[in-house]
């Protein structure tokens, strides 16, 4: 995601440029991604935001959850690689790295609806890196904190609960 963002506002740097862009182009874009399946509604969230917001993005958690399709995380992952702000975000990928390290167990509720991971999630945050620090947390979760864990070569497994289980 990190090196696709760019490109996307290389070629569409407004909602008014998505808009009018045309919708195959934009498919055939987005699907390296195996985001295809969503332009219309990425197009569909760009007029809404263009009609409530003036064509700008908001950059308030309130206001972007307000938008349709629109929910915490991806919110916060707007503030946080749009706005470069210090959010958590969690996703099921984070939210395992979370819950196998400090939990010792692979979550048992939807991310979206723990709010004791979020909690967590907000307060290990570092100031000033949150970027970087979530990107890295999310290469983490797909490199070795996957579903079946590289548990023996984690750089943390001296540290997490999880490992000291198996």
């Amino acid at each position: 995601m990190a090196k696709f963002f760019p490109k996307l506002v290389k070629k569409c740097p407004s909602p008014q440029s998505i808009i009018a862009t045309d919708i195959t182009s934009l498919r055939q874009f987005f699907h390296p991604m195996g985001l295809k399946k969503r332009v219309e509604w990425l197009i569909s969230l760009m007029k809404e935001v263009c009609e409530r917001h003036n064509c700008k993005i908001p950059d308030q958690e309130d206001e972007l959850v307000e938008l349709p399709g629109v929910g915490l995380y991806t919110a916060r992952a707007i503030l946080c690689f749009g706005f470069n702000k210090d959010v958590s975000i969690l996703d099921v990928n984070v939210a395992r790295v979370l819950s196998r390290i400090f939990r010792g167990s692979d979550y048992q509720k939807r991310p979206s609806k723990d709010t004791t991971l979020w909690a967590l999630a907000a307060d290990i945050i570092p100031v000033g890196l949150g970027p970087s620090y979530n990107e890295a947390i999310l290469d983490f979760a797909s490199l070795i904190c996957r579903k079946n864990p590289l548990c023996n070569v984690c750089p943390v497994n001296k540290i997490c609960a999880y490992y000291t289980l198996i």
